[in-house]
């Protein structure tokens, strides 16, 4: 599929949901390894809270060790799933079979992994701070790097020359906005997912609870109430997330590529090489 013309905005969000709904099931085996992957470190940091809630002394250096190298590796793994994600998403607007191996190998390239670990440098600086500001920093400066992605599925770019493209492409113009819009709004898809999530965990908390007071025992022990709530939530999250990789990857792809359309007059080359086909259909 080419796009031959720029997007407006709105185009930018809502074309994604429509090819969503068209590619599903092609999509989501890609969109579900990823999420449920990068949930993986995490795990064990979940057991070690419930034991350190019961014992306090077991806070010690292996907790912080396990917790943070565990965030740091699932960060990771998300960066990988999302470069995955952008090559199925590659395949799917080629009209070739979306083939999951293929996909996990271009997120595995040490390129596209070098890339990554440079655009990390920035945005860690930026993001310590940006807790303290409920992460508006961190949000403003990710539209710089979004098409980091995109920059190595659809044109092979690393390194430098990846990050520059993808700064090149953000701030031309008013693209910056509508990559910062984009950002926003998966964000707030992210939030928004995350409470859906706590609803139905939350529910099955008080259910147990409840189950225990009538028989003459008390409400669940804290420790135990609060691995099944963090082992659910891992279980449940993943689906979630599986939609927003799939989401953001669409998004950030025809983003990425109707900038570049725009930026490099390739649309009306596209609409000319069309027109002198039509002609030449005409005069044949």
């Amino acid at each position: 599929m080419a796009l031959d013309r720029p997007l407006s905005l709105a185009e930018a969000l809502d074309l994604p949901l429509v090819h969503m709904r068209q590619a599903l099931r092609s999509l989501m085996p890609t969109a579900l390894v990823a999420a449920y992957v990068a949930v993986v470190p995490l795990i064990p940091t979940q057991f070690l809270n419930v034991e350190v809630a019961t014992d306090p002394t077991k806070l010690g250096v292996e907790f912080f060790v396990v917790a943070y190298g565990g965030l740091a590796l699932t960060v990771v793994l998300n960066f990988i799933g999302w470069i995955a994600m952008t090559r199925a998403v590659r395949f799917h607007l080629e009209g070739e079979e979306v083939r999951l191996w293929a996909c996990f190998k271009a997120g595995l390239d040490f390129r596209v992994l070098l890339t990554g670990l440079l655009a990390a440098i920035p945005l860690t600086v930026v993001a310590v701070p940006s807790f303290c500001c409920l992460m508006i920093p961190l949000v403003l400066c990710l539209p710089f790097f979004v098409f980091i992605g995109p920059a190595f599925v659809f044109e092979g770019r690393w390194g430098a020359d990846g990050l520059g493209r993808g700064f090149a492409l953000s701030t031309w113009r008013t693209s910056y906005f509508r990559a910062l819009a984009v950002v926003i709004v998966i964000t707030l898809f992210r939030y928004a997912t995350q409470s859906l999530v706590s609803l139905p965990v939350f529910a099955v908390q008080g259910w147990l609870n409840f189950r225990s007071i009538p028989l003459g025992g008390e409400a669940m022990e804290f420790p135990v109430a609060a691995l099944v709530i963090q082992l659910l939530t891992l279980l449940i999250t993943p689906l979630f997330e599986a939609i927003c990789h799939m989401y953001s990857a669409l998004a950030l792809s025809f983003l990425f590529l109707g900038l570049r359309n725009q930026r490099e007059g390739q649309d009306l080359d596209n609409a000319v090489s069309r027109r002198l086909a039509t002609l030449d259909g005409a005069g044949a």
